[in-house]
């Protein structure tokens, strides 16, 4: 058996706990003991939170290196499927906010894009995950949709595994349940199943990095690259700790890539179709009014780095020289060019009055630093 120490064990001896004999993924020796050291620095960066952080988007406490396990494409999707340390993260239930303490031995996470278009597809429907180790299923059943500042839009859990070894992974996309659009019109309209495999050692999850971030719990957000800025003295230029609407990928451009796949972005105000009304900001969420020749669009996402914000039910209402011309739903939909947005019919016209509200935030689960954020929020006027 290995002579390894897991993370979790050394969140126990950093607390105090005397820990003897065999554990899952390796025996604990006198060796481990003396890593008392190394245990304290683990929990510092691991599952603290910031006191009394903002209602708003905030640095998280540190971020977290993460293993790819694989790429693989199919006839629409391509999917990338990844672990990192085990995680807390938060659910979303109407405008309640509720922890999900980490648990587990890996976070395991899935990113769905499209290979034609390089483009993350931000759905509201994740994909089905069966992990099955030799002869027995560890875990089989729906993943949560989830967004973190590292990764963007992806789907994920914590999974407790039964044994060190090989580690197969099924993943079975369901078409996507949203209104598509532009060159994306009758596509991913079927399911796809992918597999993959790793080799789980407790010491792989260990040897992956952890930095702390001396910015933690302040306004503003970190980047896809910040783990490895900070470990090569490069600072976090780039990803938007100065201002909400100049950050993330280049001019028009909707993802950057991150260990081999794309990351989620909505597009930079001028590099959307069509002519925008105006940004506003709600719950600390950007709301963009678009003007477009399908009607308009409302891309709602994150500030700093412009990740698309799903699952939130939107309405419009529209005013024309004193008169209401459209007061109704909002439809979710994906279009290469305007991304992941919400959709209304009417035209507007110079002078328009337009209001969108919100009848629930975004249902989407959140890593630290986005669980304060998004959930209170308020209307939004323009004018044309």
């Amino acid at each position: 058996m290995e002579d390894e120490m897991t993370r979790r064990d050394l969140l126990l001896l950093a607390g105090g706990v005397a820990v003897g004999g065999t554990a899952f993924g390796g025996f604990l020796t006198y060796r481990a003991m003396q890593r008392r050291e190394e245990a304290v620095e683990a929990l510092e960066c691991y599952d603290t939170l910031p006191q009394d952080p903002p209602t708003a988007v905030y640095h998280p406490t540190h971020v977290d290196g993460m293993q790819t396990i694989d790429t693989l494409h199919g006839d629409d999707y391509s999917v990338t499927l990844a672990y990192t340390f085990p995680h807390p993260f938060w659910t979303t239930s109407g405008s309640r906010v509720e922890r999900v303490d980490a648990s587990g031995h890996i976070h395991l996470m899935c990113v769905v894009w499209d290979q034609e278009s390089g483009r993350v597809i931000p759905v509201d429907t994740g994909p089905s995950v069966t992990v099955t180790q030799g002869e027995s299923t560890v875990t089989e059943g729906g993943t949560w949709p989830m967004i973190s500042q590292q990764m963007g839009v992806h789907f994920g859990d914590n999974v407790t595994l039964h044994q060190v070894g090989e580690t197969e992974v099924e993943v079975t996309v369901p078409p996507v349940d949203v209104e598509l659009a532009g060159d994306y019109a009758g596509r991913f309209q079927e399911p796809e199943t992918f597999t993959a495999s790793f080799d789980y050692r407790s010491s792989h999850v260990d040897s992956l990095d952890c930095v702390g971030l001396e910015e933690r719990g302040e306004p503003g957000a970190v980047g896809a690259d910040t783990l490895h800025e900070r470990m090569h003295g490069m600072g976090d230029a780039g990803h938007g700790d100065d201002g909400h609407n100049d950050q993330g990928a280049g001019e028009g451009e909707d993802d950057d890539h991150h260990h081999g796949h794309p990351v989620s972005r909505t597009p930079r105000e001028a590099g959307f179709p069509g002519s925008v009304v105006g940004v506003g900001s709600s719950g600390d969420a950007e709301v963009v009014l678009v003007d477009h020749d399908e009607g308009l669009a409302v891309s709602l996402r994150t500030p700093y780095n412009r990740y698309p914000l799903p699952m939130a039910a939107l309405s419009a209402e529209v005013t024309r020289d004193g008169s209401t011309v459209f007061d109704g739903g909002l439809s979710p939909r994906i279009h290469p060019d305007l991304g992941f947005h919400y959709h209304g019919d009417e035209a507007l016209e110079p002078g328009d009055s337009v209001e969108i509200s919100f009848g629930t935030p975004p249902q989407v689960s959140r890593h630290m630093g986005y669980e304060t954020a998004f959930v209170s929020m308020s209307a939004v006027e323009f004018t044309v």
